[in-house]
């Protein structure tokens, strides 16, 4: 898959952990973009490490992710993000699923309401696998937005 000099080094910051916004009209090819940073970071940190995420159920089927809303087992109404963040330390097996995520893809961030970016980024600072990154937004993952990405470099 070929980049342009821009997507390239949009790439490139992600990798190198900075944060980067990824903004542009239908067309201009940021699932491009997308669909490269997913193979790359499965190529670096396995399938496992990759977790692709989009708001509404038609978005993450158009980008094989899921909902935000079903990676943290809720619903719109949940009231706090510390009740989603004590269901999530109480399943074992979802907690280690989150601790493993190297690399996030949220497509079509801007869609994703500030109270549930605030709840994903709660979640995933609080559980992240090491007291060092714990302090750092998103548990020390960088981001990319419109895309939004976060990876654990």
């Amino acid at each position: 898959m070929r980049l342009d000099s821009h997507q390239a080094l949009a790439v490139q910051r992600l990798f190198e952990g900075k944060n980067v916004a990824l903004v542009g009209p239908a067309g201009c090819g940021k699932s491009v973009v997308l669909r490269c940073v997913v193979g790359e970071g499965a190529r670096r940190f396995g399938a496992d490490g990759v977790l692709v995420l989009a708001w509404a159920g038609s978005a993450a089927q158009l980008v094989q992710g899921r909902t935000v809303a079903s990676l943290l087992r809720t619903t719109v109404g949940d009231p706090s993000k510390e009740s989603i963040l004590r269901r999530v330390e109480g399943d074992a097996r979802l907690l280690a699923e989150i601790q493993r995520v190297k690399l996030g893809v949220i497509d079509e961030a801007p869609t994703l309401q500030g109270r549930w970016m605030d709840r994903l980024e709660f979640v995933l600072r609080r559980t992240a696998p090491s007291l060092s990154t714990q302090c750092l937004p998103f548990g020390g993952r960088a981001v990319l937005g419109a895309l939004l990405l976060f990876p654990i470099l």
